[in-house]
């Protein structure tokens, strides 16, 4: 599903620790974590408008690595839209300084209604995460290639934002 622009997204993430221990982990990367994210933003396809919500939930099953799921409902335009994207990404938590880069990669699933195909395409992300006590922010750039079919411009590059409350 090519977008035209992307007007906004807000991500927030509330990560919780599992108690595995009396000892709190010391970053919001730490095997056991385990985020749940909120987004909202529109999006802009040919000349239909959408309303764009969204929630997923995420897990680090080592330091710095998480496999996550996320889903957003697209409102207000036609055909109606159901995306899915499975996440692995890896924050790299040994840097010796206080922005940590990370990198990942994405499969993006959207289920399109009345009698349009579906949409696939697989993507890559890389930015920095800087950790201040509750707050995490995030900036990044993902690119986007579609591997359905693709007649014009299959890729995409766009910035991604995230700022999380780690507790």
């Amino acid at each position: 599903m090519r977008a035209v622009s992307v007007i906004g997204l807000v991500m927030l993430v509330a990560s919780t620790a599992l108690a595995q221990d009396s000892q709190s982990p010391a970053s919001p990367w730490d095997r056991g974590r385990f985020g749940i994210s909120l987004a909202a933003g529109s999006q802009q396809v040919g000349d239909e408008s959408y309303v764009v919500i969204g929630v997923g939930a995420r897990y680090f099953v080592v330091e710095g690595l998480s496999v996550g799921l996320f889903g957003a409902q697209w409102f207000g335009g036609q055909p109606s839209v159901t995306e899915v994207r499975p996440t692995l990404t890896y924050v790299f938590t040994r840097v010796p300084i206080a922005v940590k880069p990370y990198v990942g990669g994405f499969y993006n699933h959207w289920f399109v209604g009345d009698g349009f195909d579906d949409v696939d395409s697989v993507g890559g992300t890389v930015g920095l995460s800087w950790f201040q006590n509750p707050l995490v922010l995030s900036l990044g750039v993902a690119v986007e290639r579609l591997i359905s079919e693709c007649a014009d411009e299959c890729t995409e590059i766009y910035p991604q934002f995230g700022l999380a409350l780690a507790f």
